[in-house]
């Protein structure tokens, strides 16, 4: 690396190469009366060369050089009447210049290339290099427009920065490169669109040395999308920076909170690098051959750091910056260019409080698209639900006061999709006492959010200010930090206690709502019994939210116990957590497996269902054609189970009850696959005792084992508790569920039968709360019709589209539905690495052809295959028994899912997007469900 000259030579400022016929200028020589001469981009680099960071070494070539090259091979003449003829047409060329500018380009360019620079010249560019630079250096070539298109030569715009170049052997020509750049297609076409002469040449050349990278990137001291100084924003990613590369290698993002100090990260996998290419010039791209692509680029100090020098940065500019930066191998941070930050020309329009929204873990709750009554009501619920966790944690009711716009704001509603308001979700969850506390977001791949503490402060006060901070957080604040884990404690318990008799005291008011004839109901009937319902559920429903986040916080202290404690063990946290006693889940798996070995011992009952498709077989049966004895098992079974929506929690979605033909599906798939060896309950309590000693024999190796053993013992029977809480609520919010459906369905008919709906099932198109105002008379719109056609003709639009284009986690800013933007790193970036890795969920290892999950499940073969898929149904749950393995791109370890997979011993890996698109049909891979990692065994054609 070459030494600084900035630094290393201040006698050469005002020195006489700064007259202004120079062709070459020296950084400390570039001063603002150069402009004309240099450009922006030097201007800013000098600018940048007058904090107290070091810099990478560097000078510029000016715009004069051009001419001199000109000059001393005698060739102005031919330059003019190159430019002369088709200045003459330039202006006949409006209707279609793309072939006009194409040639014209191309004679110019190759003019400019074969220009023989002058031996005084290569003398001076070799001179500059050797006083300044190490021997035969790296260099990184870039253009510094004067006054043609600043903001176009500098966003990287199609104009070439030429990465590696091998010192005075290929300076000369990289310089003629940059300059023939200005002569693009493109560049022609801006200067025709902003009428600046043909033969105007306004380009000066900065040559600086690359210095060891490692990692690079760009830091902005206001977001460059909105707007909002309060914000401070970095993308980084490996190897070489090069903004031109920028969307063909995916980044890391961190947003810094200026006034805080807390900081959000959205991960990318980053598979591939810019690199020097082997040949040692030139750039190419290399895959990412050791670590994890999926962790952060940069630790918390280097985001520290990096957040501190942006700050000095700015100050020197007095203003927001953009900085480009790069860290070697050791994590180094070397600052490489700065100018005043720009940001998005939809900002004005868009500018207002960011956000980020994730659907990981309600994929599965809420698969595809959800019609408008069951979000209207969902979002109702966990308004009302999350104001008592809000109540429940608050030391004040002035913080609880300031809390309840939060609890509105905690889903949000894309395509027909449900999400988490991850940034509503994080502010919830700092009502819990400590600054480490663990939170549900790091279950959710790629979001972290933490605290840069203590806050870097470069000012004179910085050490009194650190001081105090200390003393705050570490002294004076310890009584007010007791009170607050004394009143989580306290809650907890009082909590858990209570629970289970809250539990019963919800299924028996179910058990009674049931019993009611909804059909002999008429309106104000109807009326009465919702609202009796939604009370219910509004008062009740924050038991499941509490419930939740109690769960995620100590299933977060075991992730970070395995992590610390048990390093070589894998996720045992998760081989620990199956046989969770009273799970009504895994009795409905028990229960389909012993329908389906009762049938597959009837030899002509078997025959006829593989025979016949499951449609035709609910036709049968509900015809009574099947089997007398079959019917009636089958009877039995639907009347205990077939409260189950065929899509969970949607009231739009049937029921089991009402459309059978899932069962057949089922039993058709699994009569053509069925296990020899089927999976018991004592198998699984084998498979979780063995976790148990395992965990307690590492224990046993390290210092602290008794406080350690019952540490992760708590924790263990408290994931448990909360997951068996969890399935139980789940149970009784399915039976709610087609409660409602039925109610409303009821109230549809009511309507269609006063010609107000086509249909009955047309309802699930309007809001809870619209239903209720039509009814009650305070509708803002009676034409239900219409509101209705209108609304199935944009959910139809978002069934066709699917997820294209909607990723599982992505910003926005301001006003949603106008700023949404798809976050880097979340792009299907077709890895090539032989090894990915993931979320584990269940434990084991299971080697397998892969089957992708089509939109019919049961007409494959599934046995011992591993099933990847971007999200999971609650429908497909008993075909999990014939699984090898399962990989799914969203999803959690808490999800039920994952709770279901440990139960039957089924390996399990989550949160690796893009895995569908990087695996075919049929491809043998290996998974490590305790590892979370994927092999690929035979790589596929695409990947």
């Amino acid at each position: 690396m070459g030494k600084n000259f900035t630094n290393s030579n201040p006698e050469r400022n005002g020195s006489p190469g700064a007259q202004l016929g120079a062709q070459i200028l020296d950084s400390l020589e570039v001063r603002p009366e150069f402009s004309t001469k240099v450009g922006s981009r030097a201007l800013h680099l000098a600018t940048l060369d007058r904090t107290k960071f070091s810099i990478p070494t560097w000078f510029v070539v000016t715009k004069d050089a051009f001419f001199r090259a000109l000059q001393s091979q005698g060739l102005e003449m031919e330059w003019k009447e190159l430019i002369q003829e088709p200045e003459s047409v330039w202006d006949q060329q409006a209707q279609a210049p793309s072939q006009f500018f194409h040639e014209l380009s191309q004679r110019i360019r190759a003019f400019i290339l074969n220009l023989s620079l002058s031996p005084a010249f290569i003398t001076e560019l070799e001179s500059h290099l050797r006083r300044s630079f190490p021997p035969n250096p790296l260099l990184w070539v870039r253009p510094s427009s004067v006054d043609e298109d600043p903001e176009a030569f500098e966003s990287g715009e199609g104009e070439p920065n030429l990465l590696a170049v091998r010192g005075i052997t290929e300076l000369p020509g990289a310089i003629q490169e940059i300059w023939a750049s200005a002569f693009s297609e493109a560049s022609l076409s801006r200067r025709k669109s902003r009428g600046i002469p043909l033969g105007q040449f306004s380009l000066a050349v900065i040559v600086e040395e690359l210095v060891e990278t490692d990692r690079s990137g760009m830091l902005y001291t206001l977001h460059p999308e909105t707007g909002a100084s309060d914000q401070i924003y970095i993308r980084c990613r490996p190897g070489l920076f090069e903004q031109a590369s920028v969307d063909e290698i995916p980044s890391d993002t961190f947003t810094v909170q200026r006034s805080s100090g807390a900081y959000s990260t959205l991960t990318g996998l980053k598979d591939k690098k810019l690199v020097v290419s082997s040949s040692g010039s030139g750039t190419q791209l290399e895959s990412v051959s050791s670590g994890i692509p999926t962790e952060p680029c940069l630790s918390e100090g280097e985001i520290k750091n990096l957040v501190q020098r942006g700050l000095e940065v700015e100050r020197q500019f007095e203003q927001p910056i953009e900085l480009e930066f790069s860290l070697n191998s050791q994590g180094q941070i070397r600052l490489l260019f700065a100018r005043p930050a720009r940001i998005s020309k939809d900002a004005p329009a868009l500018k207002g409080n960011p956000c980020q929204w994730d659907r990981m873990e309600l994929s599965e709750s809420f698969p595809g698209v959800t019609l408008p009554m069951t979000f209207s009501l969902l979002k109702k619920v966990s308004k009302e639900s999350h104001g008592v966790l809000v109540n429940a944690l608050s030391s004040s009711k002035a913080q609880a006061q300031e809390y309840q716009r939060v609890c509105e704001s905690t889903l949000g509603f894309f395509r027909g999709r449900v999400f988490k308001n991850l940034l509503a979700q994080k502010r919830l969850q700092s009502l819990y006492p400590g600054r480490s506390m663990p939170t549900a977001l790091s279950t959710t791949w790629g979001m972290k959010e933490k605290h840069l503490s203590p806050r870097s402060n470069s000012s004179k006060e910085s050490f009194f200010l650190n001081i105090f901070s200390r003393l705050k957080y570490g002294f004076f604040d310890v009584p007010s930090k007791v009170l607050r884990w004394g009143h989580l404690l306290f809650q907890f318990f009082k909590f858990q206690n209570k629970l289970p008799r809250q539990i019963r005291s919800f299924e028996s008011k179910l058990d009674s709502w049931n019993q009611v004839q909804l059909q002999n109901l008429n309106l104000s009937q109807l009326e009465k019994l919702y609202f009796e319902i939604e009370h219910h559920i509004l008062n009740d429903g924050y038991a499941l939210v509490l419930n939740d986040h109690f769960l995620h916080v100590f299933y977060r202290y075991l992730e970070s116990m395995d992590a610390s404690w048990l390093p070589e063990e894998g996720a045992l946290r998760n081989d620990a957590l199956n046989e969770i006693k009273g799970l009504k889940s895994r009795e409905f798996l028990w229960a389909s497996k012993d329908l389906l070995k009762w049938t597959s011992k009837r030899l002509a009952l078997k025959n006829q269902i593989l025979q016949e498709s499951p449609e035709r077989l609910t036709e049968l049966y509900l015809q009574g054609e099947l089997s007398e004895t079959f019917c009636r098992r089958i009877r039995t079974h639907i009347q205990i189970y077939g409260e189950r929506t065929l899509e969970e929690y949607k009231l739009e979605s049937q029921t089991l009850s009402e459309n059978p033909s899932p069962l057949f599906h089922y039993l058709k798939e699994g009569l053509a696959n069925v296990r020899e060896a089927e999976l018991r309950p004592e198998t699984i309590k084998s498979s979780r005792g063995k976790a148990e000693m395992r965990i307690l024999g590492a224990l046993r190796r390290s210092p602290r084992y008794y406080f350690k053993k019952k540490a992760i013992q708590f924790c263990l029977d408290s994931v448990r508790k909360g997951i068996q809480n969890r399935e139980q609520f789940r149970w009784a919010q399915l039976k709610l569920n087609y409660l409602l459906r039925k109610l409303f369905l009821q109230l549809g008919k009511l309507l269609q039968a006063e010609g107000l709906l086509e249909m009955a099932e047309d309802i699930f198109y309007l809001t809870v709360d619209e239903v209720w105002d039509f009814v009650q008379g305070g509708a803002v719109s009676i034409d239900l019709w219409g509101l209705i056609d209108l609304r199935r003709q944009e959910y139809e639009e978002y069934q066709l589209r699917g997820d294209l284009g909607l990723p599982s986690q992505f910003s926005t800013w301001g006003v949603p539905y106008l700023g949404e933007r798809e976050v880097e790193g979340f792009k299907d970036s077709g890895s090539s690495l032989p090894r990915l890795r993931g979320v584990p969920c269940s434990g084991g290892q299971v080697t397998a052809d892969v089957h992708l999950l089509s939109s019919d499940l049961y007409s494959s073969n599934l046995q011992g295959k591993i099933l990847v898929t971007t999200e999971l149904n609650l429908v497909w749950t008993p075909s999990l028994a014939h699984l090898g393995g399962l990989v799914v791109e969203r999803g959690t370890p808490l999800s039920h899912s994952a709770i279901m997979a440990r139960e039957l011993g089924v390996p399990m890996i989550s949160g690796i997007p893009g895995i569908t698109s990087q695996l075919k049909e049929g491809q043998r891979i290996s998974i490590d469900g305790s590892s979370g990692e994927v092999s690929l065994l035979e790589p596929s054609a695409s990947i």
